[in-house]
Protein backbone atom coordinates (compact mmCIF):
# COMPACT_ATOMS: atom_id res chain seq x y z
CA UNK A 1 0.00 0.00 0.00
CA UNK A 2 3.05 2.68 1.08
CA UNK A 3 4.83 1.52 -2.35
CA UNK A 4 1.45 2.05 -4.34
CA UNK A 5 1.06 5.54 -2.67
CA UNK A 6 4.90 6.70 -3.06
CA UNK A 7 4.29 5.36 -7.17
CA UNK A 8 0.87 7.62 -6.94
CA UNK A 9 3.24 10.57 -5.89
CA UNK A 10 6.25 10.58 -8.59
CA UNK A 11 3.75 9.97 -11.45
CA UNK A 12 1.77 12.91 -10.20
CA UNK A 13 4.92 14.69 -10.11
CA UNK A 14 5.77 13.93 -13.19
CA UNK A 15 2.79 14.94 -14.67
CA UNK A 16 3.28 18.48 -13.20
CA UNK A 17 7.09 18.48 -14.60
CA UNK A 18 5.55 17.54 -18.13
CA UNK A 19 3.29 20.05 -17.78
CA UNK A 20 5.66 22.62 -17.00
CA UNK A 21 7.95 21.77 -19.51
CA UNK A 22 4.92 21.56 -22.66
CA UNK A 23 5.45 24.92 -23.55
CA UNK A 24 8.95 24.67 -24.19
CA UNK A 25 8.49 21.42 -25.82
CA UNK A 26 6.09 23.31 -27.97
CA UNK A 27 8.21 26.71 -29.32
CA UNK A 28 11.17 23.96 -29.72
CA UNK A 29 8.95 21.96 -32.37
CA UNK A 30 7.51 24.89 -34.13
CA UNK A 31 10.40 27.31 -34.49
CA UNK A 32 13.74 24.59 -34.59
CA UNK A 33 12.11 21.04 -35.54
CA UNK A 34 10.49 22.93 -37.92
CA UNK A 35 13.33 25.00 -39.14
CA UNK A 36 15.36 22.15 -40.04
CA UNK A 37 12.28 20.27 -42.24
CA UNK A 38 11.93 23.52 -43.90
CA UNK A 39 16.21 23.81 -45.04
CA UNK A 40 15.94 20.13 -45.84
CA UNK A 41 13.46 19.59 -47.80
CA UNK A 42 13.81 23.28 -49.81
CA UNK A 43 17.22 22.50 -50.22
CA UNK A 44 16.01 20.25 -53.32
CA UNK A 45 13.95 23.57 -54.92
CA UNK A 46 14.73 26.88 -56.88
CA UNK A 47 13.19 29.26 -55.25
CA UNK A 48 12.55 33.35 -54.89
CA UNK A 49 12.96 35.37 -51.38
CA UNK A 50 8.77 35.77 -51.81
CA UNK A 51 8.47 32.01 -51.92
CA UNK A 52 6.88 31.46 -55.10
CA UNK A 53 8.24 30.11 -58.48
CA UNK A 54 9.13 26.55 -57.00
CA UNK A 55 10.66 24.16 -59.44
CA UNK A 56 12.34 20.67 -58.31
CA UNK A 57 15.93 20.58 -59.16
CA UNK A 58 16.73 17.55 -57.18
CA UNK A 59 20.43 17.91 -55.61
CA UNK A 60 21.48 20.54 -57.99
CA UNK A 61 21.58 23.09 -55.03
CA UNK A 62 23.62 20.52 -53.26
CA UNK A 63 26.42 20.21 -55.65
CA UNK A 64 26.96 23.73 -56.18
CA UNK A 65 27.56 24.10 -52.76
CA UNK A 66 29.66 21.67 -52.57
CA UNK A 67 31.99 22.46 -55.42
CA UNK A 68 32.49 26.34 -54.72
CA UNK A 69 35.75 26.63 -52.90
CA UNK A 70 34.52 29.76 -51.24
CA UNK A 71 32.10 27.27 -49.13
CA UNK A 72 34.84 25.59 -47.99
CA UNK A 73 36.61 28.48 -46.89
CA UNK A 74 34.15 29.37 -44.88
CA UNK A 75 34.32 26.40 -43.55
CA UNK A 76 37.92 26.18 -42.47
CA UNK A 77 37.69 29.68 -40.83
CA UNK A 78 34.54 28.68 -38.42
CA UNK A 79 36.74 25.87 -37.53
CA UNK A 80 39.90 27.89 -36.77
CA UNK A 81 38.10 30.03 -34.78
CA UNK A 82 36.31 26.91 -32.97
CA UNK A 83 39.85 25.47 -32.37
CA UNK A 84 41.22 28.90 -31.01
CA UNK A 85 38.24 29.82 -28.70
CA UNK A 86 37.85 26.00 -27.09
CA UNK A 87 41.88 26.53 -26.42
CA UNK A 88 41.56 29.50 -25.26
CA UNK A 89 38.16 29.04 -23.39
CA UNK A 90 39.80 25.57 -21.73
CA UNK A 91 43.09 27.65 -20.78
CA UNK A 92 42.33 31.03 -19.36
CA UNK A 93 38.96 30.35 -18.67
CA UNK A 94 39.74 27.42 -16.76
CA UNK A 95 42.56 29.29 -14.73
CA UNK A 96 40.65 32.46 -14.37
CA UNK A 97 37.67 30.19 -12.39
CA UNK A 98 40.49 28.89 -10.27
CA UNK A 99 41.67 32.54 -9.67
CA UNK A 100 38.35 33.77 -8.79
CA UNK A 101 37.18 30.59 -6.57
CA UNK A 102 39.85 31.90 -4.03
CA UNK A 103 38.54 33.33 -1.22
CA UNK A 104 40.23 36.28 -2.38
CA UNK A 105 39.17 39.97 -1.64
CA UNK A 106 36.71 41.47 -4.67
CA UNK A 107 36.81 38.13 -6.79
CA UNK A 108 32.57 38.30 -7.03
CA UNK A 109 33.64 42.03 -8.75
CA UNK A 110 36.23 40.67 -10.89
CA UNK A 111 33.77 37.61 -11.56
CA UNK A 112 31.18 40.32 -12.79
CA UNK A 113 33.93 42.53 -14.69
CA UNK A 114 34.64 38.86 -17.15
CA UNK A 115 31.08 38.27 -17.68
CA UNK A 116 29.30 41.02 -18.16
CA UNK A 117 31.16 41.59 -21.79
CA UNK A 118 29.13 38.03 -22.70
CA UNK A 119 25.97 38.94 -21.95
CA UNK A 120 25.99 41.80 -23.88
CA UNK A 121 24.84 41.89 -27.59
CA UNK A 122 27.79 40.92 -29.69
CA UNK A 123 26.66 43.79 -32.41
CA UNK A 124 27.71 46.31 -29.83
CA UNK A 125 30.77 44.39 -28.52
CA UNK A 126 31.26 44.33 -33.13
CA UNK A 127 31.06 47.91 -33.08
CA UNK A 128 32.86 48.98 -31.02
CA UNK A 129 35.91 46.84 -31.46
CA UNK A 130 35.32 48.19 -35.17
CA UNK A 131 36.03 51.82 -34.24
CA UNK A 132 38.94 50.55 -32.28
CA UNK A 133 40.81 49.08 -35.18
CA UNK A 134 40.29 51.55 -37.95
CA UNK A 135 43.11 52.62 -39.65
CA UNK A 136 42.67 56.18 -39.49
CA UNK A 137 40.81 57.24 -36.22
CA UNK A 138 41.01 54.20 -34.17
CA UNK A 139 42.41 54.25 -30.82
CA UNK A 140 44.34 51.68 -30.72
CA UNK A 141 46.55 53.16 -33.84
CA UNK A 142 46.62 56.21 -32.07
CA UNK A 143 47.59 54.62 -29.17
CA UNK A 144 50.02 52.57 -31.12
CA UNK A 145 51.24 55.95 -32.42
CA UNK A 146 51.91 58.11 -29.32
CA UNK A 147 54.79 55.58 -28.28
CA UNK A 148 56.23 56.64 -31.39
CA UNK A 149 55.61 53.30 -33.53
CA UNK A 150 54.72 53.93 -37.29
CA UNK A 151 51.07 52.81 -38.09
CA UNK A 152 51.29 52.65 -41.50
CA UNK A 153 50.72 49.24 -41.74
CA UNK A 154 48.74 48.27 -39.62
CA UNK A 155 45.65 48.01 -41.34
CA UNK A 156 43.35 45.97 -38.77
CA UNK A 157 40.75 45.38 -40.89
CA UNK A 158 41.90 46.05 -44.07
CA UNK A 159 45.12 44.01 -44.58
CA UNK A 160 44.29 39.86 -45.13
CA UNK A 161 46.60 38.91 -42.53
CA UNK A 162 45.76 41.22 -39.93
CA UNK A 163 41.85 40.96 -40.44
CA UNK A 164 41.45 37.47 -39.57
CA UNK A 165 43.60 37.82 -36.61
CA UNK A 166 41.00 40.88 -35.70
CA UNK A 167 38.45 39.67 -36.25
CA UNK A 168 39.30 36.20 -34.08
CA UNK A 169 40.64 38.84 -30.86
CA UNK A 170 36.76 39.98 -30.32
CA UNK A 171 35.71 36.44 -29.34
CA UNK A 172 38.50 37.07 -26.32
CA UNK A 173 36.04 39.19 -24.83
CA UNK A 174 33.28 36.10 -24.45
CA UNK A 175 35.36 34.49 -21.68
CA UNK A 176 32.64 34.70 -19.13
CA UNK A 177 30.35 32.22 -20.77
CA UNK A 178 33.61 29.48 -19.75
CA UNK A 179 34.20 31.21 -16.63
CA UNK A 180 30.93 30.65 -15.27
CA UNK A 181 30.52 27.13 -16.36
CA UNK A 182 33.91 26.40 -14.21
CA UNK A 183 33.20 28.27 -11.32
CA UNK A 184 30.04 25.91 -11.15
CA UNK A 185 31.45 22.74 -10.95
CA UNK A 186 34.24 23.91 -9.13
CA UNK A 187 32.11 24.49 -6.44
CA UNK A 188 31.12 21.08 -6.34
CA UNK A 189 34.71 19.47 -5.72
CA UNK A 190 35.03 18.40 -2.06
CA UNK A 191 37.34 20.91 -0.49
CA UNK A 192 38.88 17.71 1.67
CA UNK A 193 40.55 16.61 -1.61
CA UNK A 194 42.27 19.65 -2.22
CA UNK A 195 43.12 19.39 1.72
CA UNK A 196 44.44 16.07 1.81
CA UNK A 197 46.92 16.77 -1.49
CA UNK A 198 48.65 19.88 0.09
CA UNK A 199 49.04 17.71 3.11
CA UNK A 200 51.15 15.23 0.65
CA UNK A 201 53.19 17.82 -0.37
CA UNK A 202 51.48 18.78 -3.64
CA UNK A 203 52.36 21.97 -5.13
CA UNK A 204 49.83 24.76 -6.55
CA UNK A 205 50.19 24.15 -10.01
CA UNK A 206 50.06 19.83 -9.49
CA UNK A 207 46.82 20.54 -7.79
CA UNK A 208 45.33 22.47 -10.85
CA UNK A 209 46.60 20.30 -13.15
CA UNK A 210 46.49 16.95 -11.46
CA UNK A 211 43.14 17.21 -9.27
CA UNK A 212 41.06 20.58 -10.53
CA UNK A 213 41.47 20.46 -14.19
CA UNK A 214 40.62 16.78 -14.76
CA UNK A 215 37.57 16.98 -12.12
CA UNK A 216 35.71 19.46 -14.73
CA UNK A 217 35.49 17.50 -17.17
CA UNK A 218 31.99 18.06 -17.54
CA UNK A 219 32.61 21.34 -17.88
CA UNK A 220 35.11 20.72 -20.49
CA UNK A 221 32.94 18.88 -22.33
CA UNK A 222 29.90 21.31 -22.26
CA UNK A 223 32.42 24.20 -23.11
CA UNK A 224 33.97 22.29 -26.18
CA UNK A 225 30.83 21.33 -27.90
CA UNK A 226 29.11 24.60 -27.17
CA UNK A 227 32.29 27.04 -28.80
CA UNK A 228 31.81 24.43 -31.99
CA UNK A 229 28.69 25.31 -32.68
CA UNK A 230 28.82 29.13 -31.64
CA UNK A 231 31.83 29.34 -34.17
CA UNK A 232 28.93 28.04 -36.72
CA UNK A 233 26.54 30.95 -35.68
CA UNK A 234 28.77 33.55 -35.86
CA UNK A 235 27.44 36.39 -38.18
CA UNK A 236 27.13 39.40 -36.52
CA UNK A 237 30.74 40.02 -35.66
CA UNK A 238 32.00 39.34 -38.80
CA UNK A 239 29.39 41.31 -41.04
CA UNK A 240 29.83 44.68 -38.89
CA UNK A 241 33.66 44.34 -38.57
CA UNK A 242 34.98 43.10 -42.18
CA UNK A 243 31.26 41.92 -43.96
CA UNK A 244 33.80 38.49 -44.91
CA UNK A 245 36.81 40.90 -46.22
CA UNK A 246 39.13 42.06 -47.58
CA UNK A 247 39.09 39.39 -50.33
CA UNK A 248 37.03 37.16 -48.33
CA UNK A 249 39.86 36.37 -46.09
CA UNK A 250 37.03 36.43 -42.95
CA UNK A 251 34.41 34.58 -44.95
CA UNK A 252 32.32 32.23 -42.66
CA UNK A 253 29.53 30.07 -43.16
CA UNK A 254 26.53 32.39 -41.79
CA UNK A 255 28.50 35.01 -43.69
CA UNK A 256 28.25 33.19 -47.01
CA UNK A 257 25.05 32.38 -47.01
CA UNK A 258 23.82 35.57 -46.30
CA UNK A 259 25.57 36.88 -49.38
CA UNK A 260 23.34 34.70 -51.58
CA UNK A 261 19.99 35.89 -49.87
CA UNK A 262 20.61 39.46 -51.00
CA UNK A 263 20.47 37.70 -54.45
CA UNK A 264 16.85 37.14 -53.70
CA UNK A 265 16.45 33.94 -56.29
CA UNK A 266 18.67 31.66 -54.79
CA UNK A 267 17.07 30.62 -51.21
CA UNK A 268 16.72 27.23 -52.55
CA UNK A 269 20.77 27.29 -52.57
CA UNK A 270 20.91 28.81 -49.20
CA UNK A 271 18.73 25.99 -47.36
CA UNK A 272 20.91 23.22 -49.33
CA UNK A 273 24.07 24.95 -47.75
CA UNK A 274 22.22 25.69 -44.27
CA UNK A 275 21.88 21.81 -44.20
CA UNK A 276 25.35 21.12 -44.67
CA UNK A 277 26.34 23.01 -42.31
CA UNK A 278 23.89 21.33 -40.08
CA UNK A 279 25.17 18.17 -40.78
CA UNK A 280 28.81 19.27 -40.03
CA UNK A 281 28.18 20.99 -36.86
CA UNK A 282 26.05 17.84 -36.25
CA UNK A 283 28.91 15.35 -37.25
CA UNK A 284 31.56 17.23 -35.35
CA UNK A 285 29.43 17.43 -32.27
CA UNK A 286 29.05 13.40 -32.00
CA UNK A 287 32.91 13.03 -32.61
CA UNK A 288 33.96 15.42 -29.90
CA UNK A 289 31.19 13.96 -27.38
CA UNK A 290 32.60 10.38 -28.43
CA UNK A 291 36.37 11.53 -27.84
CA UNK A 292 35.62 13.29 -24.65
CA UNK A 293 33.53 10.20 -22.72
CA UNK A 294 36.95 8.34 -22.18
CA UNK A 295 38.12 11.89 -19.92
CA UNK A 296 34.53 11.80 -17.99
CA UNK A 297 35.18 7.86 -17.28
CA UNK A 298 38.46 8.26 -16.12
CA UNK A 299 37.48 11.42 -14.35
CA UNK A 300 34.48 9.50 -12.42
CA UNK A 301 37.61 6.92 -11.49
CA UNK A 302 39.65 9.04 -10.06
CA UNK A 303 36.56 10.76 -7.60
CA UNK A 304 35.66 7.49 -6.63
CA UNK A 305 39.27 6.67 -5.39
CA UNK A 306 39.99 9.57 -3.73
Amino acid sequence: MLFTTKLSKNRNRNKTAFLFLLPLFTILGVFLLYSIYFIVVNGFFKFNLSFSNFKFVGLENYRLVLTDKLFYRSVRNNLIISGIYIIYSVTIGFLLAVFLALDIRGNKFLFSLFFLPAILPRSLISRVFKEMLEFHKGSLNAAISFIGIDVSNFHWLGDPRLAFMSVISIFFYMVGLPLLYYNADLTTIDTNILEAANIDGASTWQIIRRILFPMVVNSHKTIIVSMLLTSFRIFEAIFILTNSGPGYATVVTATYLYRFTRNGNLMGFVCAGSTIVLIIALLLSIILTLLLYPLKRRARQKMRAA
